[in-house]
């Protein structure tokens, strides 16, 4: 294998692939990134058996095809340091690598490419097209409420639920529920419907490739093992997580003896204020909301202090007194995008949903602390 190419592209898409590397040690091919010539330019992949990211580069000259696993880390640092922008790589049968940039030369052992698990193949697939805007605002929106501990595996990931015309996405730790929808690509009729949990940092990846202010279509194909997002010059393939997740849709009840509509900005600001005396533990110290007319009163007290915010609001229904985590009901609001949300109640131990006044595409689910005020 022989091959030249610009520095800092190369450099480019080991960083767009390396997120797919092992850092665990266990087993030394997951450490590495594959290096093929191909005929339609160089490929890299990283691969640590629940995640894949595959990427192209084109315009690279190359004298031979083949390929080399290169221990990731390694092969970073060499490009990175190259004194020159262009860096030539030759690879002979015993896998030994030069890498050349200028005056620096390295001599390094690597892996045979048949070592390497190969991009898992997605059979009898499932496929759809959505807009890369809409999905990384869904990713962004929801991902934060993804559980943290695997009592309930279900829980431990996005939910993606695909009906006709749109798809869904769902996230909760069993204590609140994110929920956005965006329209798909139709094409064909649409495609079945069907739903599915994505891991968070199979998510997170996704949305960290399509930081790009350029809007396109994302093909996103799933079995019932795996899913695949094909973006330009890029692939991302997961496993998907064996679970149940909650009957999310019964819990937005719509019925509510209380509405406040409220500045989303300042309703935000209040509640970080407050979150000052409540923050060393939320569970212990929550925040308090009071309903009293058209006032929004946000407090907190702690034996170290207490702290009392009022917020104008239009209210309709009964004056209430309810307890939150207030890390919860902020990281809710602050993924909102409209300037006005509104926070429907029925009683002090029921659930809080908060949407945007503009956007009827997501909406938040936050149960209570069942905590009043001594």
């Amino acid at each position: 294998m022989k091959l030249i190419c610009q520095k800092n592209l190369l450099l480019e898409k080991i960083n767009l692939v390396s997120k797919a590397v092992s850092n665990r040690g266990m087993i030394p091919i997951t450490e590495c990134i594959l290096l093929t010539c191909r005929d339609d330019g160089l490929v890299l992949l990283a691969n640590d058996l629940n995640i894949a990211i595959e990427a192209g580069v084109m315009d690279v000259d190359m004298a031979a095809p083949g390929g080399v696993a290169l221990e990731a880390r390694l092969l970073y640092e060499i490009i990175r340091l190259a004194p020159e922008d262009e860096v030539s790589v030759f690879v002979d049968e015993n896998h030994v690598t030069m890498i050349l940039s200028g005056s620096s030369e390295y001599k390094i052992l690597g892996l045979p490419p048949e070592e390497f698990t190969p991009i898992p193949e997605l059979e009898e697939k499932t496929s759809y097209k959505i807009q890369a805007g809409f999905l990384k605002n869904m990713i962004r929106q929801t991902i934060f409420s993804v559980a943290v501990v695997d009592s309930k595996p279900g829980l431990t990931g996005g939910l993606m639920e695909l009906d006709d015309s749109k798809l869904h996405m769902v996230a909760s730790d069993g204590f609140r529920i994110s929920y956005r929808e965006s329209p798909l690509i139709i094409e064909n009729g649409g495609p079945e419907p069907g739903s599915l949990i994505v891991p968070p940092k199979a998510l997170n990846e996704v949305s960290r490739l399509l930081q790009t202010e350029e809007d396109f279509p994302v093909e996103i194909s799933y079995t019932n093992k795996h899913i695949m997002f094909a973006l330009p010059g890029c692939l991302l393939v997961s496993r998907l997580i064996d679970g149940e997740f909650i009957n999310y849709k019964q819990s937005f009840n719509e019925d509510h003896t209380t509405i406040i509509t409220i500045k989303r900005q300042a309703f935000l600001m209040s509640l970080e204020r407050v979150s000052v005396i409540a923050s060393k533990d939320l569970k212990k110290n929550p925040v308090f909301l009071k309903i009293e007319s058209d006032t929004l009163i946000v407090s907190a007290q702690t034996e170290t202090g207490n702290v009392r915010d009022a917020i104008p609001v239009e209210a309709d229904g009964s004056d209430l007194e309810i307890s939150f985590n207030p890390r919860y009901l902020i990281e809710s609001v602050r993924v909102i995008d409209d300037d006005m949300i509104t926070l429907q109640f029925n009683s002090s131990l029921s659930p809080c949903i908060i949407k945007g006044m503009d956007d009827p595409s997501g909406r938040y689910l936050v149960l209570p602390l069942r905590q009043l005020r001594a």
